[in-house]
C-alpha cells in the first residue's frame, strides 16, 4: 500500500478540535474523532477492500472517510440498494469488510452477515467497558487496532455511531488491491452496476485542491449535504470543505422537507449545489424568492442545465450576487474537469466552460487528430478575457467543428475494474481520459457539449444526435417532460402529457403513435383556453422535429409514459424506455 497521508485530510488531522460535521440534532463532530477513528480502522482493515452503504448520516460519514484515510479501499454504495443486487456486486468482488447502517432492513443485512451478530466494538468508549467485554464474549484476543481476534467471520466487529462495520471475508479470502487504489464507485450508483472506476488517492487530492482553487473553497464555508455521499458530486464536495477545514452540514432532510430549509437558516449555509433536476425542485420550492443572506454560491454539475433554466439562475445569482458556477465532470476524473466562471455565466450560456486548474481539454476528430483551437484560448484552466460577442449554439463562425472531448490531468482514474482481478491493476488511463461526450469549442475557447457519442442514430445516412432533438423540443415545449431515444433511421421521443393522471392506461410505456403529420404551432400552447389532447401533442412534436432537423414524420415514434425513467441523481435512465 501507499502509506503516504492523503493531501485531504492533513488539514482535519492538525487541527483535532475543529469542526468536521454539524448534525441535525446540532452535534459537532470533531476531526479529532475522524482521526482517532482513522488509526482504529487502520489496524483492523488495513489496505483491503469494504463496502460502504451510505447515507448522509454521522456514521456513515465518519466510516466512510475513516476508511479512505487510513488506507483502506472503500466502495461506496447507496444503502437503499436492492438486496438481490448488493448479493450480486459482494458475489463478484468478494469485500474483506461492509460498512452498514444498523437498521438496515433485514434482507440486506442476511446479505452482510450471512450469521447472528456477535460482539460489537464501541469504538468511542473512554472507558472501553464495551470494547473488554466484547474480547471475553469472544473468547479471543484484541489486536492493537481494536480487531477481536478469533470473532467468527461475517459478523461486526466494530461499531460507528448509527453505523457497524462487519468483516465479510477471512484474510486471503478477499481480492487483492494495487498499492495506489484508495476508491471504488459505480458508473451506475442505482442499478448495482458491477463495472467500477478505480481512483488512487493522488487522483483525489488533485481534483480536489482544483476545486477548492476555483470555487475559492476557505475553512470559513458552510455547505450542506443535498446530495448523496455516493454520488461523485456528493463525495466531492464533501472532500473539498475536509480539505479546506470547513465544517460540513449534516442533514438527512430532503429539499422538500422544512427541516432541511430551516437548517440551511439556523447554520448560515453558505452554498447550495444541484444536479438538473435538483435546480427544477429550487425553482418549484421558490429559491429566488427565499430570503437566505448567507449564501455566497451555487453549483451546478451532473448534466446539462437547459438554456433557459441557466439564465434565469445566472441572472438571479448576478443580481443577488450570488456566484453562479456551473460545472462539468465524469465519475472517471475524480470527478471534476470543467468549470464555466460566474463572470461567464450569462454571455457564456449554455457552455460547460473551460478546464479545470491543472487539467486541458482537447477535441478529437473521428481519425483522432486533435481539432485546432479557434481562439487564443491556452486551455490551462485560468479563464480567458471576455468575448466581445457571446457564442451561443447559434451563433455562426466562431465555433470548431464538433469533436470528442478529450481530458488530461492528474484527476483522471486509473481505469475500469469488471471484476475482483482488476483490482490488482495499475494505473490503464495514464491521465488521459475519453469521455464519450461530442463537443464543440468557441473562439474563446469555452466547450459546447453537444450530445454522447453512443447517443447518435443515422437518418438516411447522416448523424443525428439524440441530446441536441431533446433540446430542441425542451425549449419548443418547456413545460412537457420527455426523453429521446431510437436507432438508425428511426427516432423515438417519449412524452408525459401534462395533467396525466398516474397510472392511466392510455399513457402506457409501449402504446405508441406513429408520425402521421399536422398543422399545429410548436409553442406549446393554443389560441382558446381548451385542453390540449394527446393527439395534439403529438402532431406539434412531429412539426417541431421537421421543422427544426428535416427528420420525415415517417421516421418519428411517439410513445406516451407515465413519467420519464431517472436515476437518484436525477439523470434520465434512457436503457429503462427501451
Amino acid at each position: 500500500m501507499n502509506d503516504r497521508q492523503m493531501k485531504i485530510f492533513t488539514y482535519a488531522f492538525d487541527h483535532p478540535r475543529e469542526t468536521l460535521a454539524v448534525t441535525d440534532e446540532g452535534d459537532q463532530i470533531l476531526y479529532g474523532e475522524l482521526k482517532d477513528l482513522s488509526e482504529r480502522i487502520g489496524g483492523v482493515v488495513g489496505h483491503r477492500l469494504a463496502f460502504v452503504l451510505c447515507r448522509n448520516t454521522p456514521g456513515s460519514l465518519l466510516g466512510y472517510l475513516g476508511l479512505l484515510s487510513s488506507g483502506g479501499v472503500p466502495l461506496l454504495l447507496d444503502a437503499g440498494l436492492a438486496p438481490q443486487l448488493l448479493q450480486e456486486l459482494m458475489a463478484a468482488y468478494h469485500p474483506a469488510f461492509c460498512l452498514a447502517p444498523e437498521d438496515l432492513p433485514p434482507q440486506t443485512m442476511d446479505v452482510i452477515t450471512k450469521s447472528g451478530a456477535s460482539s460489537v466494538e464501541e469504538v468511542f468508549d473512554p472507558d472501553e467497558v464495551n470494547m473488554h467485554a466484547a474480547e471475553k464474549a469472544a473468547g479471543g484476543s484484541r489486536s492493537a487496532g481494536g480487531e477481536i481476534a478469533g470473532a467468527p467471520q461475517r459478523e461486526p466487529v466494530m461499531k460507528i455511531r448509527d453505523y457497524v462495520l462487519c468483516r465479510t471475508a477471512a484474510e486471503g479470502k478477499d481480492p487483492a488491491v494495487a498499492p495506489e487504489l484508495r476508491l471504488l464507485l459505480t458508473t451506475s450508483g442505482s442499478t448495482g452496476s458491477s463495472k467500477l472506476v478505480r481512483i488512487s488517492g493522488d487522483n483525489l487530492d488533485a481534483n480536489a485542491e482544483s476545486i477548492i482553487e476555483y470555487l475559492q473553497i476557505t475553512k470559513t464555508e458552510r455547505p450542506i449535504t443535498v446530495l448523496p455521499m455516493q454520488y461523485s458530486y456528493g463525495m466531492s464536495i464533501i472532500h473539498t470543505h475536509v480539505m479546506a477545514g470547513a465544517p460540513i452540514i449534516l442533514t438527512g432532510y430532503t429539499l422538500m422537507e422544512k427541516g432541511f430549509w430551516d437548517r440551511v437558516r439556523q447554520e448560515k449555509v453558505t452554498s447550495l449545489c444541484g444536479v438538473p433536476y435538483t435546480f427544477e425542485m429550487y425553482r418549484r420550492l421558490g429559491l429566488m424568492q427565499m430570503d437566505l443572506p448567507a449564501l455566497r454560491y451555487i453549483t451546478q454539475a451532473g448534466g446539462r442545465l437547459s438554456e433557459k433554466r441557466h439564465m434565469e439562475y445566472a441572472r438571479w445569482c448576478a443580481e443577488q450576487g450570488i456566484r453562479f458556477y456551473v460545472m462539468y465532470g465524469q465519475t472517471e476524473a475524480s470527478p471534476r474537469m470543467g468549470w464555466l466562471p460566474p463572470r461567464m455565466a450569462i454571455e457564456k450560456c449554455g457552455s460547460m466552460g473551460i478546464a479545470i486548474p491543472g487539467g486541458r481539454i482537447d477535441l478529437i476528430d473521428e481519425n483522432g487528430r486533435v481539432i485546432p483551437e479557434a481562439g487564443s484560448c491556452e486551455e490551462t484552466g485560468r479563464a480567458p478575457a471576455p468575448a466581445a460577442n457571446p457564442a451561443g449554439e447559434n451563433a455562426e463562425n466562431i465555433l470548431s467543428p464538433v469533436g470528442e472531448l478529450v481530458y488530461t490531468g492528474p484527476n483522471v482514474a486509473m481505469g475500469y475494474a469488471l471484476c475482483a482481478a482488476d483490482l490488482a491493476k495499475g494505473d490503464e488511463f495514464h491521465g488521459v481520459l475519453h469521455t464519450g461526450d461530442m463537443a464543440r469549442r468557441d473562439q474563446d475557447g469555452y466547450f459546447y457539449i453537444v450530445g454522447r457519442r453512443s447517443r447518435f442514430i443515422k437518418m438516411a445516412g447522416k448523424r443525428i444526435g439524440l441530446d441536441q432533438v431533446e433540446r430542441i423540443l425542451r425549449r419548443a415545449f418547456p413545460d412537457l417532460d420527455l426523453a429521446c431515444a431510437g436507432e438508425d433511421d428511426d427516432l423515438h421521443v417519449y412524452i408525459v402529457l401534462p395533467g396525466q393522471p398516474s397510472g392511466d392506461a392510455g399513457a402506457a410505456a409501449g402504446d405508441h403513435v406513429k408520425g402521421s403529420g399536422g398543422t399545429n404551432g410548436t409553442d406549446g400552447t393554443r389560441g382558446s383556453a381548451e385542453p390540449v389532447t394527446g393527439e395534439e401533442w403529438t402532431d406539434r412534436i412531429l412539426d417541431c422535429i421537421q421543422e427544426m432537423t428535416g427528420i420525415p414524420e415517417r421516421r418519428v415514434s411517439i410513445f406516451p409514459v407515465r413519467e420519464i425513467p431517472r436515476s437518484s441523481s436525477g439523470k434520465i435512465r434512457y436503457a429503462a424506455l427501451t
